[in-house]
């Protein structure tokens, strides 16, 4: 099956072609097995989320989507199985990328605006390695206009061999 081109096309799609379509193939394949009144999905994994609504209403099935809002431990890191793969210092650098995502959105709260170079600049000065950081409209993933009334701040990282994401809604 091939995810919306629209979604999968922005964030983690960059730099994982194809790997959407794997998702999709792979739920769609299991939801057609089982044919469950709802699925409940983590919203760590936004742009997933997104794709696997777009799939269901696509393909007009009875599911409701439930969303889960990130949970996060009390560093304010997302959890997440990979995080079992990180050293101490990685998970230290995880720690920053999320506080400075936090930071943004308070920043954005005041001011209404989003530097995302000042904050790339800012990671990177400490040795974090950003493959994206993007603020966009959290519907369709497309660059955040004025208008706009909610938006989503993303960013993915590597830790060592480990990439990791997150994000905050504005």
């Amino acid at each position: 099956l091939k995810a919306s081109k629209e979604l999968s096309s922005a964030l983690c799609g960059l730099t994982r072609e194809g790997h959407f379509d794997g998702v999709c193939t792979v739920v769609y394949r299991l939801l057609k097995l089982v044919h469950p009144k709802n699925m409940f999905l983590g919203e760590k994994d936004w742009q997933q989320l997104l794709i696997l609504k777009n799939l269901i209403e696509e393909k007009e099935l009875n599911i409701n989507i439930i969303s889960i809002p990130t949970q996060r431990d009390s560093n304010g890191i997302p959890y997440s199985s990979r995080n079992n793969l990180l050293s101490e210092n990685e998970r230290k650098l995880l720690k920053l990328f999320s506080n400075e995502l936090f930071n943004a959105k308070k920043v954005f709260q005041k001011d209404k605006k989003i530097n995302l170079k000042k904050i790339t600049k800012k990671l990177e000065s400490k040795n974090i390695s950003i493959e994206y950081l993007e603020h966009l409209n959290p519907y369709n993933l497309k660059k955040v206009q004025e208008e706009d009334n909610i938006s989503i701040l993303a960013g993915a990282i590597n830790c060592g061999k480990t990439r990791l994401i997150d994000h905050v809604f504005l």
